[in-house]
């Protein structure tokens, strides 16, 4: 979940980075650090590859997945907007170390084209290995753009780059490394990292709680949408009403782990999801998942949730699939009866017949008081923005606002609503494509 409330993980990122940066600046030098063009390149070379290390091991340890990052970035959906961010910062800055570090030997090109590759060092040999591994990786996945299987071996082996290039840091010689509470920064981050990236890619299977489902029903709502329906084997998941998982199927093809919200009640055995064929792996899910395919479920995940409000005013907007939270919320909002709410749930879809859940938000409508279901369809009336919400709604300026959407639609969505006096804490998203 996503909204502008102190995000304590983004502050302590940011504090963590810095401390290296400081140190470097109080280590005595023998020549000015900036004196000139050469030595102010050479500088700026040590504190990328400083920072990039503990950025690459701070991302890694929000790859785990584990309970205290949801907490620190108000949700793991956040987490892993971060993430994304911090890995490309991260990569950045560790490929332009050694290039900065290139204004050392300007003078001689032979020594600048050896400094590149493999030479009598150990120590640099690692760290040459972990730059030339992190190109061929970024080119892979840049230009190339594997299959989400062949994404995620990727992923692995930039966790071995990482290992390498921490060897390279801890190993080298200078006057950067010879300052102990520098040297044990780098090193602690460094075992953190490596710990973080065992923990998840490599013995995940073993580690990782995991819940045990089967596949009891698959009902295709439409020609592109499915909602499958699983049992639990033994123990059931407890989750709350807007919370997503990761799910692996276990069936050929299928079998990498996906995350998907549960659009099932919390109240009862089963767990659903609904799953629109927007990409490779999806349209395998629609078309080949048998009844009967047994499943691993990891979670539940994700602070999205309409109970955690101040004010009893809320606007509810879905854009597509999106709305499978929504449908988790408002199932909820039957079971409990809650009437003290005044909900108004904006259902966006292409056309009617994407709109796969408005008979059931109808029924719920009809029973519970606090829903109001407005459908809109873009096929029609365009793109859904603030104004119309505004026009729908009577209570704009006090509501707490939840969309689930694609990015692009959030950020449009979010841009209008402040224009329009909202606050950025009264606007809380989860996009549906991590």
């Amino acid at each position: 979940m996503r909204n502008s409330k102190v995000n304590l993980g983004w502050l302590l990122v940011f504090l963590l980075s810095i401390i290296p940066v400081v140190i470097w600046f109080k280590i005595p030098k023998i020549d000015p650090p900036f004196g000139d063009s050469q030595a102010t390149l050479a500088s700026l070379g040590e504190l990328f590859g400083l920072v990039g290390i503990i950025l690459f091991s701070i991302n890694l340890l929000l790859a785990t997945r584990l309970p205290f990052i949801e907490v620190l970035f108000n949700g793991l959906n956040d987490a892993y907007n971060k993430h994304s961010f911090i890995g490309q910062l991260a990569l950045m800055l560790l490929l332009f170390h050694p290039l900065l570090l290139l204004s050392r030997y300007a003078d001689s090109w032979r020594e600048a084209s050896n400094f590149l590759f493999i030479g009598d060092s150990p120590a640099r040999n690692f760290g040459i290995m972990a730059l030339w591994l992190m190109v061929g990786l970024i080119i892979l996945a840049l230009y190339l753009r594997p299959k989400y299987d062949l994404w995620k071996i990727t992923h692995k082996l930039f966790g071995f780059a990482f290992f390498l290039g921490s060897l390279h840091a801890y190993l080298i010689p200078g006057y950067v490394m010879s300052n102990l509470f520098l040297k044990s920064y780098i090193l602690a981050f460094s075992v953190l990292g490596t710990l973080a990236f065992l923990y998840r890619s490599i013995l995940g299977k073993y580690l990782v709680k995991k819940y045990k489902y089967i596949v009891t029903n698959i009902q295709h709502l439409n020609p592109k949408t499915v909602k499958i329906t699983l049992k639990p084997k033994s123990y059931k998941m407890d989750f709350l009403a807007g919370q997503f998982v990761f799910i692996s199927f276990q069936q050929d093809g299928l079998t990498e782990s996906h995350p998907f919200s549960i659009s099932s009640s919390p109240h009862t055995e089963l767990l659903s999801i609904t799953v629109k064929s927007l990409g490779d792996f999806t349209e395998k899910l629609t078309n080949e998942l048998k009844i009967g395919t047994s499943a691993k479920i990891e979670g539940p995940y994700g602070k999205f949730s309409y109970t955690n409000t101040s004010t009893k005013n809320q606007i509810w907007i879905a854009g597509g699939i999106g709305v499978t939270p929504f449908i988790s919320f408002a199932k909820d909002l039957f079971k409990k009866q809650l009437q003290d709410l005044n909900i108004t749930l904006f259902y966006c879809t292409q056309n009617e017949e994407d709109a796969v859940y408005l008979n059931l938000l109808k029924k719920i409508e009809n029973s519970v008081n606090s829903l109001r279901v407005i459908p809109f369809y873009s096929d029609i009336k365009g793109y859904i923005n603030t104004e119309y919400i505004k026009n729908k709604t009577t209570n704009l300026s006090d509501s707490e606002i939840f969309i689930c959407a694609p990015p692009k639609m959030i950020k449009s969505l979010r841009d209008g609503l402040i224009k329009n006096g909202i606050k950025e804490t009264q606007i809380y998203s989860e996009e549906f494509n991590l």
